[in-house]
């Protein structure tokens, strides 16, 4: 978040900024705190404002970002999944998508797709940066709708979907350089984009070893390694599972050790404490709906422990990106 605001000041700064981030002291926005991402200003005549409004879990502390790009952003509506600090967003009128950074203000439009629109069609997107300095060159987004996952390459006309016809698709995310998708029937698909077409090049029968849950189930990277979390019913509560990929099974993790998880149905992030002290080992930070109330707030579980630690109660917001707030990583590309 620092950078992101350095970079803002003027264009000297912005280039310091851009000297650091290439040098080999700088961490990557992928193991760097996600800010919880809350809805924007709006004026005295309840329009759009030109700020969005974010919660730094480290700094226990508010953001106010200003940005004229900020008015465009609230003219939308929905934020519909998040990736690598880059949101995936419909009109208001729900006959557009873009991809924008509320960070650098750099937005991209993209084509209409009429099962995106659906309501909970799409909350997931794993988004492939092929420059992470410069995503405008080349990028591909792959996103989660039903029954089928879609994807866009930066410079298509339209997107095209992917995986098998018979499966139904619940879960998307990035690891390795691949896109993993997790079926309902426990199948866990493994696909390379860097061609011109999508090449499956895994596709692993996981079930048995874990019982999927329509909601409360979230697929994310983690130090290396592809876990699911599963949110106990009646929580609040966690199941952490890493895939074996030897085994071919899901293996229960007793101890997160120096890890944070942040999930969101919008996006997940892992985050470790010999970085970053300030976030605690072995905790779970999410949002939304956990067996106990229904509201927009965030809480803190403790894994090793097996109890809620924090409850923060307060953020009780009517939000303009969706139901509850969301994690997102600051990106200043």
């Amino acid at each position: 978040m620092d950078i992101v605001r350095f970079k803002a000041v003027c264009c000297s700064w912005n280039i310091a900024a851009q000297s650091y981030i290439a040098s080999p002291f700088y961490i990557p926005p992928c193991c760097s705190p996600p800010l919880l991402m809350l809805n924007g200003q709006k004026d005295c005549d309840d329009h759009p404002g030109s700020a969005l409004q974010f919660f730094s879990v480290t700094e226990n502390r508010y953001y106010k970002m200003k940005n004229s790009i900020f008015e465009e952003i609230q003219g939308y509506y929905r934020c519909l999944a998040s990736s690598q600090g880059w949101l995936m967003v419909s009109g208001r009128n729900s006959d557009s998508f873009c991809l924008l950074n509320p960070f650098s203000g750099v937005k991209f439009q993209l084509p209409y797709h009429r099962r995106l629109i659906r309501s909970g069609a799409c909350q997931q997107i794993a988004l492939i940066l092929f420059d992470q300095c410069s995503p405008s060159k080349s990028f591909c987004i792959a996103a989660l709708c039903f029954p089928r996952p879609v994807f866009y390459m930066h410079g298509d006309v339209r997107w095209t979907e992917f995986g098998e016809k018979h499966r139904k698709y619940c879960r998307i995310t990035c690891h390795n350089g691949l896109v993993y998708a997790l079926t309902y029937t426990d199948t866990l698909e493994a696909w390379n984009f860097r061609n011109d077409f999508p090449e499956k090049v895994s596709d692993l029968n996981v079930s048995g070893t874990v019982k999927l849950r329509c909601f409360g189930t979230y697929l994310m990277e983690s130090m290396g390694e592809l876990l699911l979390v599963s949110r106990i019913r009646g929580g609040p509560g966690f199941a952490v599972y890493k895939m074996d990929f030897g085994r071919k099974r899901w293996v229960l993790v007793e101890n997160l050790g120096d890890r944070a998880l942040f999930l969101s149905e919008q996006e997940c992030v892992s985050i470790s404490s010999r970085n970053f002290s300030e976030v605690g080992e072995n905790l779970i930070y999410y949002t939304g709906y956990d067996g106990i109330d229904w509201d927009g707030i965030f809480r803190v579980y403790n894994y090793k422990e097996k109890k809620l630690v924090v409850n923060i109660d307060e953020i009780r917001i009517s939000l303009d990106f969706g139901e509850f707030p969301f994690w997102v990583v600051p990106n200043p590309f």
